[in-house]
């Protein structure tokens, strides 16, 4: 071997032998406490943060790097705000050569943050950096110095590009922090949270490409017992100009507990590719799962413009899930239902649109059960757009209420009764005033079929609008062969708001609507059968139910043709109160304790709560008027009615002569609400004992007239009795 290629193999070997030597050197005669003043400068002149290192710096081998212990930063006030355990930073290893030692990687190790909510306007973490008052007279003194040496304001490149001594370069490759304790309190609130730990890991990082990111951490909240446990993995990517950010395969879970949780546990994952152009003012959504235990949620989204003229374009889908399944999981107790599979199935699908501060949400379609919908909805968000209402117009298919409704054997309990009002509590009025007067709505509901309590009603129209503080409703659709139209309306304009209402119904079968009914009170006190006309109408004014109550003033009118009610026999009254002018006895227990009708026709006005009324019946063989008195405030009723026969159609025990017929039997109907009509009605005997005497008087004058006609016929005979006759007529009146 020549001489030459001994030097060259010598050097080849001993070159990374001189390496390591030079890094060893470097380490023995470069202390790494000697950045420790270089670090707490840099971190003060940078921002303004009071950074302390009471523990050694040392150099770390594995990996090559600085190891820092026990880190503190205080606030303005010099006050404890958050300590670290250890900080490693990995160096460049060329880098070490150059006398600038570069960061590679950080790795944050047992860092503890306390964040204090003091008042509504007072807390710990506006501390830590310097007033702007304070920071805006530091930068003027140091601007100072440098106007009045031009060469120093305006570095060349190389200074630029020289670092002070002893100082780091910080735009590191990978960051790690592990450990992290973060407690959160709000002595205004009560709230004491608490996250430990968390880590987050950002390795290889690299602009323009994509690096992994992780993160979990633990969450606790001391007053509910709540604990959240997440994770978040992903691939993220930052552009050099740090506008664009891309999170793709992003997979976030979160576990939650709490002991109001039947399961004790609830999964929230979510999953999606994210993007965020901060120069664009973009966000695009792709591909978001999101899931809550049986619950899944698809979507797509694309945002526009967000800090000015909002945009947003989306679409969502929400897959078939039993939402009873889901509360039950989350702990919320549902009543009993009648159907065992209610609320078994949900679905959804919508596009979502925001354009000129107007929200749109259309081609809207949700099934509940075996109950479809599909519609409409727009909301204009700026509060400037005061003359666009919230307009929603859904339109159903069927619905069957009875399917949630409790059981039969539990839907007799009797209800709770609301708790009385502490004495001395303010009332604050059936309707909050303020908020109606806020309120600009258009709502619109079609639905098919609505079955409720066994009763079917079709065709339904509900529609509701609220607009300046006034509110109108209307409710109309078809029921038993008729229609019905109701219209509420109230005007919350004032201190004291008006109501009105008004209602129609027409050509309702009462027989199977009773029927369908199946109340109990019907059996017991009778039930109604005939076609229904009904026109009404009620105004009232006020905030509260007694007021309402006191001022409620309306006319209703009706008219029932071809019917019958039971639990009442006008027949039964009539040949009973016959009888008694007879002076005769009459058997009636065997006779229906009904009334068939050909026509029913009444009015009533309320006011003051009195309700006056007057009904009148025709029936086969009767015809009966009545009037009275209702007092709504004391539940009871005065009632009088004359029967009077018409034709030939009662029971041939009762024996009537013309002379009857024109004569009213009195009915008379006293009592509470609640008394059955057998016992609420009867006959009014002491005024059929007056009726007695007086027909038995003018019986009694009818036959003397006609025993003086036929003497006067026998002795006078002709003309001649006329004068007599007439005298003879005075007398006897």
């Amino acid at each position: 071997m020549n001489k030459a290629a001994k030097i060259s193999l010598l050097i080849l070997l001993g070159l990374p032998l001189m390496v390591i030597l030079a890094v060893i050197s470097f380490f023995l005669i470069k202390d790494a406490n000697d950045f420790k003043p270089a670090i707490e400068e840099q971190a003060k002149k940078a921002a303004g943060i009071n950074l302390s290192i009471q523990g050694d710096l040392s150099w770390s081998l594995i990996p090559l790097g600085l190891d820092i212990h026990q880190i503190s930063i205080k606030d303005q006030n010099f006050e404890n705000f958050a300590s670290a355990e250890r900080i490693l930073a990995s160096i460049d290893f060329w880098s070490l050569f150059e006398g600038k030692p570069k960061v590679q990687t950080i790795l944050l190790d047992g860092l503890d943050l306390n964040l204090i909510q003091i008042s509504e306007t007072e807390n710990n973490w506006s501390k830590l950096l310097p007033s702007n008052e304070a920071q805006s007279s530091k930068e003027k003194t140091a601007t100072a110095p440098q106007e009045s040496n031009q060469s120093k304001i305006a570095p060349d490149s190389s200074q630029a590009e020289d670092m002070p001594q002893n100082s780091l370069n910080f735009l590191v490759e990978s960051f790690k922090l592990s450990n992290t304790r973060i407690r959160y309190e709000s002595k205004v609130d009560e709230l004491l949270l608490a996250i430990d730990p968390l880590n987050l890991t950002l390795s290889d990082i690299t602009f323009n490409q994509a690096f992994p990111v992780s993160l979990d951490f633990a969450l606790t909240e001391k007053k509910n017992q709540l604990k959240i446990d997440s994770t978040l993995k992903g691939q993220l990517t930052i552009t050099n100009d740090l506008t664009l950010f891309r999170l793709e395969q992003m997979d976030n879970e979160y576990r939650i507990s709490a002991p109001q949780f039947a399961q004790n546990e609830v999964r929230l994952a979510i999953n999606s590719n994210l993007q965020v152009d901060t120069k664009a003012e973009t966000v695009n959504i792709n591909d978001l799962i999101l899931a809550l235990n049986q619950l899944r949620l698809k979507a797509n989204a694309t945002i526009n413009n967000y800090s000015g003229d909002l945009k947003v374009k989306a679409d969502l889908e929400v897959p078939s899930f039993p939402p009873k399944k889901l509360l039950a999981d989350m702990n919320v107790q549902l009543p009993k239902m009648q159907a065992a599979d209610a609320l078994d199935r949900l679905s959804l699908t919508a596009n979502i649109n925001v354009e000129n501060q107007k929200l749109t949400i259309d081609s809207l379609k949700f099934m509940l059960d075996e109950s479809s919908w599909q519609g409409d909805i727009t909301h204009m968000l700026a509060a400037q757009a005061e003359n666009q209402a919230t307009t929603i117009k859904l339109h159903g298919d069927k619905l069957n209420v009875d399917r949630y409704l409790p059981p039969a054997d539990d839907s007799n309990a009797t209800p709770t009764p609301p708790p009385a009002a502490a004495t001395g509590e303010k009332d604050s009025g059936l309707l909050p005033l303020e908020t109606l007067r806020n309120l600009n709505l258009d709502i619109r509901l079609l639905l098919d079929t609505l079955l409720v309590k066994n009763i079917e009603t079709t065709n339904i129209l509900l529609s509701f609008t609220a607009k300046d503080g006034k509110l109108n409703q209307n409710l109309q659709g078809k029921l038993f062969e008729g229609s019905y139209n109701l219209t509420n309306k109230i005007d919350a304009q004032s201190s004291v708001p008006r109501w009105s209402s008004e209602q129609s119904i027409s050509k309702l079968n009462l027989a199977p609507l009773m029927k369908t009914l199946d109340i109990q009170a019907l059996k017991e006190y009778g039930s109604l059968a005939g076609i229904l006309n009904f026109q009404g109408s009620l105004n009232t004014s006020g905030n509260q139910v007694e007021a309402l109550q006191a001022g409620a003033k309306g006319k209703f009118d009706f008219n029932i043709e071809q019917g019958a009610f039971e639990g009442i026999s006008l027949n039964t009254y009539t040949c009973q109160g016959l009888a008694l002018i007879n002076r005769e006895a009459i058997d009636t227990s065997s006779w229906p304790n009904a009334t068939s009708f050909n026509t029913l026709n009444g009015s009533a006005t309320i006011e003051n709560q009195q309700l006056a009324t007057r009904f009148d019946i025709i029936t086969a063989g009767v015809h009966a008027d009545s009037q009275g008195q209702i007092n709504l405030e004391t539940s009871e009723l005065n009632i009088k009615a004359a029967l009077k026969v018409i034709g030939e159609s009662l029971d041939k025990a009762c024996r009537v002569n013309e002379k009857l017929k024109t004569v009213g039997i009195p009915l008379v109907c006293k009592g509470k609400f609640d008394t059955p009509p057998g016992k609420l009605c009867k006959l009014d005997t002491s005024r059929l004992g007056d009726m007695a005497k007086d027909l038995a008087v003018e019986e009694g004058k009818r036959k003397l007239s006609k025993e003086v006609d036929r003497a006067l016929e026998k002795h006078l005979g002709g003309e001649d009795k006329a004068p007599v006759k007439s005298l003879l007529k005075k007398l006897i009146k």
